[in-house]
């Protein structure tokens, strides 16, 4: 049998230690054997990434807040163009978005819209502002921590940007330290209908969810919810393919443990909370504050399970997905080799995970058992930095 071997495309982010580029492999989706072909880029600091197949487009984040050669805080969202034979790219593009932290992008059914999360900052300027009493007065302002609307042309290239929608509140709130507390989107996962937009943001504790309105070319907000507690910062969201269930993870923990929620939505863009679960087995906690997190977030093709990566006790949660209610239930926390492990992806077959570790560079993949459990295949290699993982198909 011919080796069914697919490119796997590693973002490598130099924040927390890790290291920038882009990096090719490939995964034998027969055996689970990993390969490590060379890297294609050790300059550009690049994170979370989505291929656009007909077109052979690979679109990914810089996700920076000054990108070289660029005199403005800004990301940059980057294209580059795939030989299906070799795996080679060939940059099509730099979009500067306008906006630090571009962290998350999904495209619309008609692949010619592409909605964006800004993760942006926690950095204010003070303004002097004179009140209606003629005195002047110091207010903080947050820079923008947006979702946008981009234009994608025939080409595949990014043009306007056409609707943007700020998260920071008009009114700046402050946390227990003092310090003020600005919007984190952090993700924009579209819906299977196509219809909706779910976002994330750390920053608020809250789930939005969006539509677009074609004939205005804008952004519609339809509604949004906390998750958990607005200090647990929401970070992912997966959508079930075939039921109306919807499923969030957390960055942060406040009691030692961290937790998954499903939701039941509708079309219309309504939620209802199903269920919060741990990620952990009973008794567990998690390790200490600010070195755990919840981090990249996947769910099987047939939708029965869910894969929750966590960085600090450096283990994937497993959870299985109740077809009729939505219901979670934790049935495995398998362990990670390696430092920060951030980066996961299922392979287009569905028979194996693989993770990354942003700092150690540990990449690894796990057998999907029938009763979703991973095993280890002991294959592996390191590319520091790994911090995102797409597949693309490889032309046999």
């Amino acid at each position: 049998m011919m080796a069914d071997k697919i490119f796997l495309y590693v973002g490598c982010w130099e924040e927390h230690g890790g290291a920038p580029g882009l990096g090719l492999l490939t995964l034998d989706q027969d055996t689970g054997k990993l390969e490590f072909l060379e890297m294609l880029n050790d300059r550009i600091s690049l994170n979370c990434s989505l291929v656009k197949p007909k077109e052979g487009i690979l679109y990914i984040n810089n996700e920076t807040c000054r990108p070289a050669g660029v005199n403005l805080m800004s990301g940059q969202i980057l294209g580059f163009h795939v030989d299906p034979d070799s795996g080679q790219v060939t940059e099509l593009f730099r979009k500067v978005t306008g906006c630090t932290n571009p962290v998350f992008m999904s495209l619309d059914p008609s692949e010619r819209y592409m909605v964006a999360a800004h993760h942006s900052r926690d950095d204010f300027i003070t303004e002097m502002v004179k009140g209606e009493d003629g005195r002047y007065r110091p207010m903080n302002v947050f820079e923008p921590a947006v979702v946008m609307l981009i234009e994608v042309k025939e080409d595949g290239s990014l043009g306007e940007v056409l609707d943007v929608k700020d998260h920071n509140p008009p009114e700046i709130s402050f946390n227990a330290q003092g310090r003020g507390m600005s919007a984190h989107p952090h993700s924009a996962t579209r819906s299977p209908s196509g219809k909706l937009y779910a976002v994330c943001d750390k920053g608020t504790g809250r789930l939005y969810m969006y539509q677009i309105d074609y004939e205005k070319k804008q952004l519609v907000l339809l509604n949004s919810v906390i998750t958990q507690d607005e200090r647990e910062q929401p970070r992912f969201a997966l959508y079930h393919p075939t039921k109306p269930f919807l499923f969030v993870n957390h960055e942060r923990s406040i009691d030692g443990k961290h937790y998954v929620c499903s939701f039941r939505y509708t079309e219309e863009g309504g939620l209802e909370k199903i269920c919060t679960v741990n990620a952990f087995p009973e008794g567990h906690r998690a390790a200490a504050p600010g070195v755990h997190e919840q981090q990249t977030f996947q769910i099987s093709s047939d939708g029965k399970y869910l894969y929750s990566i966590i960085h600090g006790d450096n283990c994937v949660a497993v959870f299985a997905i109740d077809q009729e209610d939505g219901q979670l239930t934790l049935i495995q926390n398998m362990p990670i080799e390696g430092d920060w492990p951030r980066a996961s992806a299922i392979s287009p077959n569905g028979r194996y995970l693989v993770t990354g570790c942003l700092v150690s560079g540990d990449i690894a993949s796990y057998e999907i058992g029938t009763d979703g459990c991973l095993t280890a295949t002991g294959s592996g290699v390191r590319v520091k930095g790994a911090s995102s993982l797409t597949f693309f198909p490889k032309k046999q």
